[in-house]
């Protein structure tokens, strides 16, 4: 019989060993911790016991039943408040007085440019095209940026 589909048992990896030896560490903390409360409870007797137990659900289950009752219950209002801004948040008024300084000079831009038309230079012979093909396997994106930064400095003086 062919055993196609039949799952390969892998060996465990670096991680689930961590997660094994954590569980074991937690576990032993656990006993721990169950053997020095156990060792705490011993001398007391069963019916001190129970009366605590009874106490804490009296207690506990009181104090659920007393938040369902004030959740239901009409007649406390919400107050609702404006919320006072700081002084030091940015709002539309003061974001439209600072004065905006430019992204680009424009011998940024003409470097810019001058790079641009060297790329393109590129491209005319063979040699220069397995170029251009190993800068832009290279530094995949980078004509993107060049011509997102050209309409950058565009938008820029535009908005001025």
């Amino acid at each position: 019989m062919i055993n196609i589909f039949r799952r390969k048992r892998r060996s465990p990896s670096q991680i689930q060993l961590g997660f094994r030896f954590a569980r074991a560490r937690i576990d032993k903390e656990q006993h721990k911790w169950a053997d020095y409360l156990n060792g705490k409870t011993a001398k007391t007797s069963h019916t001190s016991k129970l009366i605590g137990l009874i106490l804490f659900c009296f207690l506990f289950g009181g104090s659920s039943i007393s938040l369902i009752v004030h959740g239901f219950n009409k007649s406390e209002n919400v107050k609702i408040e404006k919320i006072s801004v700081p002084s030091y948040v940015i709002t539309k008024d003061t974001a439209n007085s600072f004065i905006t300084v430019p992204i680009l000079t424009s011998k940024e831009y003409r470097n810019i440019q001058r790079f641009k038309k060297s790329m393109d230079s590129l491209q005319t012979t063979a040699e220069g095209k397995l170029k251009y093909d190993s800068i832009c396997k290279a530094r995949p994106g980078l004509m993107d940026s060049v011509e997102y930064t050209e309409q950058l400095f565009i938008n820029q003086l535009n908005s001025k």
